[in-house]
């Protein structure tokens, strides 16, 4: 009983960073640091499957024809967006496991004031 409350934290605030880490990568990565010709959504779900073969231009634009080569943003790479994933993964069980252990912390404090309150 006393792991459930932590690990419903754990997984809750898991869930809650990877729908944040999704919307972001939607909203600031994709189209703006690389574009896929043949794109589907939520391409954080995909990791490694962003661009093929693509080609390096100043300015990123998006809605192109299939026809068209995949286009990543001059400065970036495929492994610098692997390194910008990776990052957003170990932020979100960084998040999670911080919370999980304050969680913790917390309810074992509490646990020993109600032991010292009932035995005074």
């Amino acid at each position: 009983m006393r792991l459930l409350l932590p690990l419903a934290v754990f997984f809750g605030s898991l869930i809650l960073t990877t729908i944040a880490c999704t919307l972001g990568w939607e909203i600031l990565v994709k189209s703006h640091l690389y574009n896929c010709t043949d794109d589907f959504p939520l391409d954080y779900w995909k990791p490694g499957q962003w661009v093929h073969h693509p080609v390096v231009v100043p300015h990123v634009t998006k809605g192109r024809s299939m026809s068209e080569p995949d286009t990543i943003k001059r400065g970036w790479s495929v492994s610098g967006l692997w390194r910008l994933w990776l990052s957003l993964v170990a932020g979100s069980l960084a998040i999670s496991v911080f919370l999980t252990s304050l969680t913790w912390s917390m309810s074992r404090g509490l646990k020993h004031l109600i032991f010292r309150t009932q035995a005074t």
